[in-house]
């Protein structure tokens, strides 16, 4: 069968944007004191809870939530682009007056941490979890919050991180139009609507909506379908099993290894997790706050030395590995890292063995593989032995492929070269998913613009 390429240059060239509201917080300037006083009446801040009347320091949290006022008052909607995210909950030319109308008051605390923020009876209490977030996270953890208000409330999730647990995060249905089905339109209004927003504002409002809309829903919102991502030294190969590009030029490379995440694909070293955009191409290099390697850089998890996020049964897991031989699970019902176990011997998580299969697995210093029970973090059965030349295996349909440290991608049963990468040296390789959502224009047409290297 003729499967279609997409070949992309990893380079390290600034990039020159075009102008829109800030970013970061650090972009935002000083806010003039007018303005801010006019926030403070119409929010109700209580301005000491944050740290006091700031206008210009983004490390007091005042001004954080100044700059997340600023991008809801100032963002500019048009244009009929939608997708189902986009259900009209909130007139998109009002978000401010509407979040207004909501907020009874809003003040800064630590009471429980296993909250990003909460709404009781109007009244926002922003958690520690808010304060680590992006701008993007914030505006939308606020909006979420609003909707809130109107009446709007979860229900015990059915899949994803809160599966099982006894506490309501999710919504039923997006059609419902609840906090999270406002928290996603307003990502997708500044993806495909957006006037005035900075192109990487857009490029993680894109990556926080696949993230997060992949879980927080109890029905099947997205549909999804299974990509190749295959690195070099210098190139990106992404291909799927319908012979479909779906990729656009990655601009950077951080060192890191491919992790296959929530949204797509995470590059992964010892200090920061960085997103990959399946979707437009990396414009610069983002912080991964969109999947749970976002924990990577909270500082709650010194000298990780592997990560892994992945699904069992519908049930998302977070598994980390330290460079002194300790294996923790984030326990997300109580917003924390669970005691460790020790793994003295382990050196690397796989999620793929050298015999096929799929799960959660510990490869030792000896090369042999051991199962690892994701519900008490105990090493189950000796799986296999893996090839010290291999550099990782990936399922690929119904072949095992297997990544040598020569840059060969063999199939594992024959032994021979992979035939569409026969051409190419693979340092690493995973499967990752990409999502219909933002994936194809409104008449069904690839819209990546890719350039396409055919074989027969």
């Amino acid at each position: 069968m003729r499967k279609l390429f997409s070949l992309v240059v990893f380079c390290f060239s600034a990039v020159i944007f075009a102008e829109g509201l800030p970013v970061q917080d650090g972009d935002f300037g000083c806010i003039p004191a007018q303005k801010a006083q006019q926030y403070v009446r119409d929010f109700n801040i209580n301005v000491s809870s944050f740290g006091g009347m700031e206008l210009c320091n983004a490390n007091v949290d005042t001004k954080k939530l100044f700059n997340d006022l600023q991008l809801i008052e100032k963002g500019q909607f048009s244009g009929s682009e939608k997708n189902i995210f986009i259900g009209n909950f909130v007139d998109s030319n009002n978000y401010y007056g509407w979040a207004q109308r909501q907020t009874a008051g809003v003040r800064r605390g630590q009471d429980i941490p296993t909250a990003t923020a909460y709404n009781s009876s109007g009244y926002f209490t922003m958690q520690d979890g808010w304060a680590r977030l992006s701008s993007l996270g914030r505006v939308g953890v606020f909006l979420h919050e609003a909707r809130h208000t109107e009446g709007y409330y979860h229900v015990q999730c059915d899949q994803g991180p809160y599966k099982n647990v006894a506490m309501a995060g999710c919504d039923e249905t997006l059609r419902e139009g609840g906090s999270h089905g406002v928290e996603m339109e307003y990502y997708s209004r500044v993806v495909l609507q957006g006037e005035n927003f900075h192109p990487v504002y857009k490029q993680m409002a894109r990556l926080m909506n696949l993230g997060r809309a992949n879980f927080v829903f109890n029905e099947t919102v997205m549909k999804s379908q299974e990509i190749l991502v295959a690195s070099g030294d210098k190139e990106i190969l992404l291909m799927d099993e319908d012979a479909k590009i779906i990729h656009t030029p990655l601009a950077y490379n951080n060192g890191g290894s491919l992790h296959r995440s929530s949204f797509g694909v995470t590059l992964l070293n010892e200090t920061s997790a960085t997103a990959v955009d399946l979707y437009s191409g990396n414009l610069e290099p983002i912080n991964d706050e969109y999947s749970y390697f976002k924990l990577l850089g909270d500082g709650r998890m010194p000298k990780v030395s592997d990560m892994e996020e992945f699904d069992v049964n519908n049930k998302r897991y977070l598994f980390a590995l330290t460079q002194d031989g300790k294996l923790y699970s984030f326990v997300f019902s109580q917003g924390r890292w669970s005691s460790p176990s020790s793994v003295p011997n382990v050196v690397a998580l796989v999620t793929t063995s050298p015999q096929g299969q799929e799960g959660l697995f510990a490869l030792t210093k000896t090369n042999e593989v051991y199962v690892i029970d994701p519900q008490n973090m105990r090493l189950g059965n000796r799986v296999g032995t893996w090839d010290p030349l291999v550099v990782n295996y990936v399922k690929w349909g119904s072949q095992l492929l297997s990544v040598h440290q020569s840059g060969e991608v063999l199939e594992s049963a024959s032994g021979k070269s992979y035939l569409p990468l026969a051409s190419y040296k693979v340092q690493q390789m995973v499967r990752a998913p990409i999502y219909d959502a933002f994936g194809y224009d409104n008449h069904g047409n690839n819209a990546f613009g890719l350039v396409e290297v055919q074989y027969q």
